[in-house]
């Protein structure tokens, strides 16, 4: 696994040199693909059915539904925020209309999961 990283590193680096940007390319598919065959070989010792660990599940219920999509768009609106205020402080007053929306975005998605968290609330 050590080695897949290795590859994955040494391949980044190759596409941003021109000549060899495509090799990087493909040589960086290829090893991230490795990684990942060599990190699913490292955690499991067999592949026989008799070798699957029992997993319990829990079923998560203080989550009122749709949160995980509420705070990803959340996360969306930061990012948003962040780039745009990146372009004010660089000099781009186009910047302002990002952070306007950003912001609008950001209150939405708050006020939105504060609303469902209310609605799933035990009484």
């Amino acid at each position: 696994m050590l080695g897949a990283a290795v590859l994955v590193v040494m391949f980044a680096f190759l596409i941003t040199d021109p000549p060899f940007s495509i090799l990087g390319a493909l040589g960086l598919v290829a090893s991230a693909i490795f990684f990942a065959i060599a990190a699913s070989w490292t955690t499991r010792k067999s592949w026989s059915p008799s070798s699957q660990p029992e997993v319990k599940v829990r079923a998560v219920t203080n989550k009122p539904p749709g949160h995980e999509i509420l705070v990803a768009g959340f996360s969306g609106a930061a990012t948003m925020l962040i780039v745009n205020i990146w372009r004010i402080a660089t000099g781009n007053e186009s910047g302002w209309a990002g952070v306007h929306v950003g912001a609008l975005y950001a209150t939405v998605m708050v006020v939105a999961l504060l609303v469902a968290r209310k609605r799933r609330r035990p009484k």
